[in-house]
């Protein structure tokens, strides 16, 4: 007898399920519309994310959010403590584990600012002395483990003004200006703009360069992207490396936006793709997959002002090193970070404490149906949920002669 074919989409373990999507999660903030502008993932459990406020008002918010359970639950707090002014916003947060983080805070205006610590989950933060003065204007801090960091800073005195610490942040050390190449006239980083692999960290200019070191911030080169310098600049939100030489970058500058890939660890930088080319322009941020071959997700939070409904806000993912993009949806999607393939975050913006902010990825929280039936034959599959979409259904069917065939995200048989 010619066996029935049972089709079912579900998540092999360590791949795009058929039927993946970005799941809700409640962030935490009780005030509305708190958008997430940074999120680091330490491990597929414990994850930080900074809050902006998504508001007209525009208000100077110093507010994070924290989970250690997978984001089951989020825990909200706010940078607060001796040092800490209203003036000041995070640029970003580099955690350690749930309870040690690291936070630099720039001068959304006037020149207050610096690198807080905290070591106890956020109720208290410590101001951390750099040498920052008034001069000054923080981008970035990141720690590439527990004793050893990085902050980086604008050009003061002729050079930018880049700080390494080997001492769990006790006392910091301005790196020489032989160390690091010249910045071009009006050059400057920007808030939150830089990318950490391993020993390795980059960030990016207005100039559209990209600074870069391998040996936790002590030695530097630069690269020019082939991206013009426009009336306002470049800007490159976010980059992305699954190992020292292959990575990928956002960009725009007044004409438009471009995806950028290099294979050369960012020596050379070639557009693959830019905004007369389909729905990628304005992105906000990408992440690289660890453990995947070539997966990459990106995110923007930009409407079209013409049209809300065509390109800009919405979220996309390649498998192919970015040359190909599938889009996942047309909503407003912010900060993106992935510790594994079943375990990925996005930012959005919170209703209230109980009701939105971030987003996980995965399957949904049911299969759909428990059982159907074909000709008259009952098929059931259990248990329902699953856990996170991993492999652990068993499929039961009166027919003995149905056969089952497991399909990807990308449509290609994985099982049969």
């Amino acid at each position: 007898m010619k066996r029935k074919l049972l089709l079912l989409s579900i998540l092999v373990s360590g791949a795009l399920a058929s039927n993946a999507q970005w799941n809700i999660q409640a962030a935490g903030f009780s005030a509305a519309s708190r958008g997430i502008n940074n999120i680091h993932a330490v491990d597929s459990n414990i994850v930080w994310a900074v809050a902006y406020d998504g508001t007209s008002a525009n208000l100077k918010v110093r507010e994070f959010t924290r989970t250690n359970n997978a984001g089951a639950t989020w825990n909200p707090g706010k940078i607060t403590g001796t040092g800490v002014v209203t003036t000041m916003e995070i640029a970003n947060i580099s955690a350690v584990d749930f309870d040690t983080a690291y936070a630099s805070l720039y001068p959304n205006t006037g020149t207050a600012q610096g690198i807080f610590k905290t070591t106890n989950g956020g109720t208290t933060w410590t101001k951390l002395v750099t040498g920052y003065t008034t001069a000054s204007f923080v981008n970035v801090v990141h720690m590439f483990n527990a004793k050893d960091g990085f902050a980086q800073g604008d050009p003061v005195g002729g050079y930018f003004e880049l700080y390494t610490t080997s001492n769990y942040g006790n006392s910091w050390t301005r790196v020489p200006q032989a160390n690091i190449p010249a910045p071009l006239s009006g050059e400057y980083g920007i808030v939150g703009y830089f990318s950490a692999l391993d020993s390795t960290i980059r960030f990016s200019t207005n100039k559209s360069r990209i600074y870069k070191s391998t040996d936790l911030g002590m030695t530097w080169t630069v690269s020019t992207t082939p991206v013009p310098v426009t009336t306002n600049g470049v800007s490159i939100p976010a980059m992305a490396f699954k190992d020292a030489m292959n990575g990928l970058a956002v960009a725009s500058n007044d004409d438009g936006s471009y995806i950028l890939t290099t294979s050369d660890g960012g020596d050379n930088w070639v557009i693959l793709n830019d905004s007369t080319a389909g729905d990628v322009y304005n992105w906000n941020d990408i992440s690289y997959v660890p453990g995947t071959a070539g997966t990459y997700f990106i995110t923007s939070a930009h409407f079209d002002t013409s049209d809300p409904n065509v390109g800009g806000k919405g979220s996309s993912y390649s498998t192919n090193d970015g040359n190909t993009w599938t889009n996942i949806d047309k909503e407003q999607r912010t900060a993106v970070a992935f510790a594994n393939i079943n375990n990925g975050w996005a930012g959005a913006f919170s209703t209230n404490a109980t009701t939105g902010g971030l987003f996980k990825w995965g399957a949904p929280a049911t299969v759909g149906v428990n059982s159907v039936k074909k000709d008259n034959k009952a098929i059931s599959v259990f248990p329902n949920p699953t856990n996170n979409g991993v492999i652990s259904l068993q499929i039961k069917a009166d027919d003995v002669n149905a056969r089952v065939r497991v399909y990807d995200l990308m449509g290609r048989v994985v099982l049969a």
